[in-house]
């Protein structure tokens, strides 16, 4: 194969590839975030009350 060719074929898949990983790595990262901060959200408000009621629960996760 010549160095044309790679690079011609290089050049014929780049455009499509990078924007759907970019895109699921960006929806990944909304998803992530958003059950990041709920479960920060949970844990601030039930995880003390959990901790005082039962200390098994953190010991397990």
């Amino acid at each position: 194969m010549s160095t044309d060719e790679f690079h011609s074929n290089q050049n014929d898949q780049q455009p499509q590839q990078p924007q759907q990983i970019n895109q699921r790595e960006i929806t990944n990262q909304i998803i992530y975030t958003c059950f990041k901060e709920a479960i920060i959200g949970i844990e601030g408000y039930i995880g003390p009350i959990k901790a005082s009621t039962s200390p098994s629960y953190y010991r397990i996760s």
